[in-house]
């Protein structure tokens, strides 16, 4: 109605819903609350209220938990109300369900734990930051199911994954394809599926770090477990890496379980394995803690100045156990300035055999190797276990100031084993084979006192001494 229209009455061309008429006038705040909410009754004794809450018509809440109640009061002045209630404004990077993420510079916050019948993350841009935020993804055990991905060739940069409480039951559980300067750190992956599996798989990528995260990693039936598996492709690097501070618990229930897996068919250097705690069993298989197996060109292969340092393998198996396996296949490939240092190194072997079931280092063809510092100790049955192995022309290494506590045989180079090999200062408990075609030098420090007849010391004197073994 407008009192200034003459005109008291017009007709309405059209229909009007939802009709109210007030004693007084509304303010704009009200009217907006109006617009954006609808009550309506739908049955004889039942209403429901609906809102699309915002702070105006352009502009919605801000991210943020928010309360609200209902209240409700009849003509005959009955009345009753909810309790406080919150809802919570979400944005888009909080994260509810398995998707790809894929906006740059942006940390994304897991709000609840989710699972997945294939891949449940798939990071396709730079700086980006998954928090797991202490909650969980679950696969179901299929030949396909990645747990977090990034696509064949992703050049990506900064990727962090970091705060799972739980990682599991895929295939791969995180599987980061030629990016650079990513994190993996925080995460407990625990996993159990029949068929081959790998918590981390690393491809083709430099200075990435793997840090204080437990992977407890299972495969059961005929296959084989892997807990952290770095690959290189030919003519690609995988340089710079850091796996530090990691539990790693890998268990295979009829083939081999493998610690660390690097397959190297290109540039593999200074890498760093340092402070991490190797339990591996395989029941039916061969278990390896550290296993390297670079089978590439010898013109397009390197692996140097990598390091193993100040970790604890505990390697047990039905069959084979090896604390730290390298492998060239006699390749000729370039390798040098590698270091096993300050290494804790238990291995056993179940089998009851005629030949070596126990192997706390094997180096086959390999050479300028500095392995210092190190507690090795191999055991198996029937006294067929080996401290330290080397075949296959493995040659110019140095061993200094190791303590081999196995009671069979503490160094073994096999016939055509390897030349130039030394020790020095190091401490048996078993015996020692140098086969034919190959040599050990060994070295001890040596300290002299030299004093004269009436006991006093001598300074600067010269010792000579000559034709002592």
């Amino acid at each position: 109605h407008n009192p200034a229209d003459t005109n008291e009455f017009r007709w309405w061309n059209g229909s009007i819903d939802e009709v109210r008429i007030w004693n007084r006038s509304l303010s704009e705040a009200e009217v907006y609350e109006h617009y954006v909410s609808n009550l309506k009754k739908y049955d004889t004794d039942k209403w429901s209220f609906y809102i699309n809450q915002s702070k105006n018509s352009s502009t919605g809440l801000d991210v943020g938990n928010y309360t609200y109640s209902g209240y409700a009061k009849d003509v005959a002045g009955n009345e009753n109300w909810t309790e406080t209630r919150e809802v919570r404004i979400k944005s888009e990077t909080d994260v509810t369900k398995c998707r790809d993420l894929s906006q740059a510079n942006t940390i994304y916050t897991l709000q609840n734990s989710v699972t997945s019948s294939g891949i449940c993350f798939n990071i396709t841009a730079d700086n980006i930051t998954l928090n797991g935020n202490g909650f969980t993804i679950t696969g179901d055990g299929g030949v396909t199911d990645y747990g977090i991905t990034t696509p064949a060739n992703s050049n990506l940069l900064n990727i962090k994954i970091k705060n799972f409480a739980n990682i599991g039951t895929f295939g791969r559980g995180i599987y980061l394809q030629q990016v650079n300067n990513s994190l993996i750190y925080n995460n407990t992956m625990i996993s159990q599926v029949a068929q081959s599996t790998y918590a981390v798989w690393l491809e083709d990528g430099d200075s990435n770090r793997v840090e204080n995260n437990t992977i407890n990693w299972n495969a059961t039936s005929t296959y084989e477990s892997y807990g952290i598996y770095l690959l290189v492709n030919s003519g690609k690097t995988l340089g710079n890496n850091n796996i530090t501070g990691n539990n790693l618990i890998i268990y295979s229930e009829s083939l081999d379980g493998y610690g660390i897996y690097f397959d190297n068919y290109g540039i593999s250097n200074s890498n760093t394995i340092q402070s991490n705690t190797f339990n591996i069993t395989a029941s039916g298989g061969d278990s390896y803690g550290f296993f390297l197996s670079d089978y590439g060109s010898p013109n397009a292969n390197t692996f140097k100045l990598n390091t193993i340092q100040d970790n604890t393998f505990d390697i047990n198996s039905s069959l084979y156990s090896y604390g730290i396996y390298m492998s060239l296949g006699n390749q000729g490939i370039p390798i040098g300035s590698n270091t096993i240092y300050n290494n804790i190194i238990r291995v056993s072997s179940t089998q009851s055999i005629s030949t070596f079931s126990a192997y706390g280092v094997y180096l086959y063809d390999i050479g300028s190797l500095n392995l210092t510092l190190n507690t090795i100790n191999a055991t198996a049955p029937n006294a067929h276990e080996i401290d330290i192995y080397l075949t296959s022309g493995s040659s110019n290494n140095v061993f200094y100031d190791n303590n081999l506590v196995g009671s069979n045989w503490s160094s073994y180079i096999a016939n055509s084993g390897g030349t130039n090999n030394t020790f020095v200062n190091v401490s048996y408990s078993g015996g020692e084979f140098v086969g034919t075609s190959a040599d050990l030098t060994r070295k001890w420090y040596y300290t002299a006192y030299v004093n004269d007849t009436n006991g006093n010391n001598v300074s600067n004197a010269n010792v000579t001494a000559y034709n002592v073994t």
